[in-house]
């Protein structure tokens, strides 16, 4: 490990220990520091200092470094496993980021994050993946009501043609009425998300469907996907694909992308 590394990795160890006025006294007078939780930048090791103070009110995040290198600008790129959890201990995100530092004369004058998504972006992205997850949960265990209970009194439903339920539905009776008439057809069985992938306001689920529809002995098994586009913490749309490459195809996402 370089003597950088070594450096940084003292730092990293100190972040955890909530031993801030450690790093605070080995930045630059005129350091510019990333703010990861809203974006943009804070300047100078004050400022940093009330900006971690303003943090740790509201959220606890945990670093674990997994790799480092330099660049061609001799900048140390520190790959990071991070989650944030509450106050409670809950886990809001868990992320990999890049973290990047520019240190001169053994004093960091310059962190960077390479990622353009704030750390109140990310926590946002999982609230509503969680979400999601608890939705098909509640359909799998008969529980309509809790399926839509995040859908919004406007939501708009479509299924692809070719399903035993193709159509356009508008409004939240709707909508409920048609994931019920759905859902009454099953003996047992279930739909599990196998991945999920946010882009933007969207949040695309791949599908494993598994049931035995009533007076019938032979399962049914089969792979979709669904896109469910929010607004306000609630899903406006509700769309069903025949697979996951028409799904990230109408979201605007390539395959690799997902990836």
């Amino acid at each position: 490990m370089s003597t950088n590394q070594e450096f940084l990795q003292s730092l990293y160890d100190a972040f955890n220990e909530g031993e801030i006025e450690t790093i605070i006294s080995l930045m630059r007078p005129d350091v510019k520091w990333a703010n990861g939780l809203e974006g943009g930048f804070v300047y100078g090791p004050d400022a940093v200092r009330d900006y971690w103070i303003s943090q740790f009110q509201n959220i606890l995040p945990e670093l674990e470094t997994l790799n480092f290198e330099t660049d061609a600008s001799g900048r140390d790129i520190v790959t990071v496993h991070q989650v944030v959890k509450d106050l409670q201990g809950n886990v809001l995100a868990d992320m990999t980021v890049r973290q990047i530092f520019t240190i001169e004369e053994g004093l960091i004058s310059l962190y960077e994050i390479g990622e353009s998504e704030t750390i109140q972006a990310m926590i946002e992205k999982t609230a509503l993946t969680e979400t999601v997850k608890e939705a098909y949960a509640a359909l799998n265990r008969g529980d309509i009501d809790g399926f839509v209970k995040d859908f919004d009194p406007r939501i708009v439903r479509i299924e692809f043609e070719g399903s035993p339920t193709a159509g356009f539905y508008r409004g939240l009776a709707a909508v409920k009425a048609h994931v019920a008439q759905g859902r009454s057809t099953w003996a047992e069985g279930s739909c599990e998300p196998t991945s999920f992938f946010t882009v933007g306001d969207k949040i695309l689920v791949s599908l494993h469907i598994r049931v035995r529809l009533k007076a019938h002995t032979d399962w049914l098994e089969g792979r979709t996907a669904d896109v469910f586009t929010f607004r306000n913490g609630k899903a406006i749309q509700f769309r069903t694909f025949a697979d996951e490459h028409q799904a990230l195809e109408w979201a605007g996402v390539e395959d690799s992308d997902k990836d």
